[in-house]
């Protein structure tokens, strides 16, 4: 799966963003896309990153700070994905779920084989 859209799916968790971002209680607009955008994103990377910097409501030289840290932050956001949240409704998620179901079922009918 292609990190843009890995990046695109770290976007439907608003709560995730803010928390990462070390602004767990900020109310402040995000201005996130809905779920039916999601794929559609152009660039999603530079969404998730400005997202990120909104969250953290910093300025100045910690803003600074804060647009370094995300490479970071984006392991974060994939550490804490909901696999049983909004993305299952995702075709780029279930499509990524088959491949990986089909990978291991191929993988143990070749250890069968050579073990059995």
């Amino acid at each position: 799966m292609p990190i843009r859209m890995t990046e695109a799916w770290l976007l439907l968790d608003e709560s995730s963003i803010r928390q990462v971002a070390g602004n767990p209680r900020a109310r402040h607009p995000l201005h996130l896309p809905k779920l039916h955008e999601i794929e559609k994103l152009a660039d999603p990377k530079d969404l998730l990153k400005c997202a990120l910097l909104a969250a953290s409501a910093s300025t100045g030289r910690r803003r600074e700070r804060e647009a370094q840290r995300f490479n970071q932050q984006r392991r974060q956001l994939l550490e804490r994905l909901d696999h049983d949240g909004p993305i299952v409704k995702l075709s780029s998620w279930q499509r990524l779920i088959t491949d990986i179901e089909v990978a291991a079922a191929s993988i143990l009918r070749g250890s069968h084989r050579v073990s059995g």
